[in-house]
């Protein structure tokens, strides 16, 4: 019955054989720190979302004028401002009205 068994041998015997770690091993291990993957500085993690492309753009000094006097993340604002321009328009529902007890229970007129 020990077909099933999982083979535990260690790989090797003697701590002589174990390969040697070169500079170009280090480069491409992957830091763990407390069980957590730890980036270095310039890493990044996989994205959920796509990241944000630089571009140069020419706007009316009017435009930056008013998105620079709200302060720090102007240039998020004017993301914003954008992406609802392109946003599919929400469908709004008028709210239900609740019902009371006596309009569930309503005895049916019959008619003459």
């Amino acid at each position: 019955m020990t077909a099933s068994k999982i083979d535990t041998k260690p790989t090797w015997t003697d701590p002589d054989d174990a390969p040697e770690l070169t500079d170009d091993w280090f480069e491409g291990a992957t830091l763990h720190e407390g069980g957590v993957v730890k980036r270095l500085p310039g890493q990044r993690g996989p994205g959920k979302k796509r990241p944000k492309e630089a571009i140069t753009l020419r706007l009316d000094a009017e435009i930056l004028e008013h998105f620079r006097q709200t302060g720090d993340g102007w240039q998020t604002r004017i993301n914003d401002a954008l992406k609802m321009v392109i946003a599919p328009p929400k469908v709004r529902r008028r709210p239900r009205r609740a019902r009371s007890a006596m309009t569930l229970h309503r005895p049916v007129r019959k008619r003459a």
